[in-house]
């Protein structure tokens, strides 16, 4: 009697293990193509270097002009491809009858495909010199 009823489940399990997918890769590590734009936005006529990274290729644009933005188009990208934006200010300069250092914002983007992956505003104080966002796929 005990065969009876173990000679379903052995059939079962069999079936059931047969369905199941060959694919044992938890993520498409095949490569695809997507624009990428990087943004950054001041909220204050300011200067400043932005520097964007896609995996291990990075680009700086010294004295950007703002609002900035950058549009790399059908890169090649990958389960874990690491995309970094970063926002440097420009050099402050002080002295005695300068007006007082006056805070500001900055908003980095990171677009895909032009749909936003990440965003971030930061304030920008006296001390502050980098900012940065970054992503993984």
């Amino acid at each position: 009697m005990k065969y009876l009823l173990f000679l379903p489940l052995a059939f079962l399990m069999f079936a059931l293990n047969s369905c199941s997918s060959d694919d044992s890769s938890d993520g498409d590590d095949n490569p695809s193509t997507a624009n990428i734009t990087f943004n950054v936005e001041l909220s204050d006529s300011r200067g400043g270097i932005v520097t964007t990274k896609i995996q291990n290729s990075t680009e700086t644009n010294e004295n950007a002009s703002f609002p900035f933005s950058e549009t790399f188009v059908n890169q090649s990208v990958s389960a874990n491809s690491f995309l970094e934006l970063e926002y440097q200010k420009g050099n402050v300069v002080s002295c005695d009858t300068c007006p007082a250092y006056q805070e500001y914002t900055a908003t980095l983007t990171i677009l895909i495909d032009a749909d936003t992956v990440v965003t971030q505003t930061f304030t920008i104080a006296e001390d502050t010199q980098v900012v940065r966002v970054n992503h993984t796929f």
